[in-house]
């Protein structure tokens, strides 16, 4: 069940409001924290998304049409943009193995 009302929903057009929702759930079931007090009986990914946007914890950012970037309140009501763990993490292991590339090159060439 989705619990908060529609009208604290209704300042985003909806399709801006089913791509943050979306993303911002598919954050929170990969391990992001809730921003919500959230009951630990029932939690609903999605619905603790609505809630957080009902609260304004979170607001989108559009990038294109179809791309919305989940910005989070942050510290002194600063704005982050709330990344995708495993993306970084990829992007970690991608910059750690082209500094290995780039050392064994330099090797090489001794």
């Amino acid at each position: 069940m989705i619990y908060p009302e529609n009208d604290e929903l209704n300042q985003y057009p909806r399709y801006i409001l089913t791509l943050l929702a979306a993303e911002r759930a598919r954050l929170l079931r990969e391990g992001a924290e809730p921003l919500v007090p959230v009951d630990s009986t029932d939690f609903n990914p999605l619905t603790i998304a609505l809630q957080e946007i009902a609260a304004g914890k979170i607001k989108p950012r559009v990038l294109a049409p179809d791309r919305v970037e989940v910005l989070v309140e942050g510290s002194e009501k600063a704005w982050i943009v709330a990344r995708d763990i495993k993306q970084l993490r990829a992007q970690e292991e991608e910059e750690e193995e082209e500094v290995v590339e780039v050392l064994k090159a330099e090797a090489s060439r001794e």
